[in-house]
């Protein structure tokens, strides 16, 4: 059986070269909009549950939108400000923030033969696993 290895490099810079500039700069605004109502939340000793009272949502929906990776419509950005009485999309504050984005990539490998009887020995699969941790700090201004 012949064993095809797979480079690290490759593999992951394949992964990331499907990442678009657009993709990025959106991130970074959804995690700037998240960092601005949590900083927002904490000046004010205001609690995620009581937050999401005013607003008539429930709890695990605030923590999505503070999870930084809510795509937030005009409307529900509109309830927020008009809620904190805050600008979120106003470039004039600076909001400090850093995100570690964390991946494991988990590929296994198994011998496949269609139609084919495969001896024991030959069944064996192997994984391949690749963690990936970058911090980013990012500052929306």
């Amino acid at each position: 059986m012949i064993m095809r290895k797979i480079k690290k490099g490759t593999f992951l810079d394949l992964i990331l070269s499907d990442i678009s500039e657009d993709e990025v700069r959106r991130t970074a605004s959804k995690m700037a909009i998240a960092a601005k109502i949590a900083k927002t939340l904490e000046k004010r000793n205001m609690s995620q549950k009581e937050f999401s009272r005013i607003l008539g949502k429930r709890p695990s929906e605030i923590s999505k939108w503070l999870s930084g990776k809510h795509n937030f419509t005009t409307d529900t950005l509109s309830d927020i400000e008009h809620a904190l009485d805050i600008h979120l999309l106003d470039n004039r504050e600076e909001v400090a923030f850093e995100s570690t984005i964390n991946h494991r990539i988990t590929i296994e490998v198994k011998p496949s033969r269609k139609n084919m009887f495969i001896p024991q020995y030959e069944q064996e699969s192997y994984s391949y696993n690749y963690d990936l941790v970058s911090s980013h700090n990012l500052l929306y201004n």
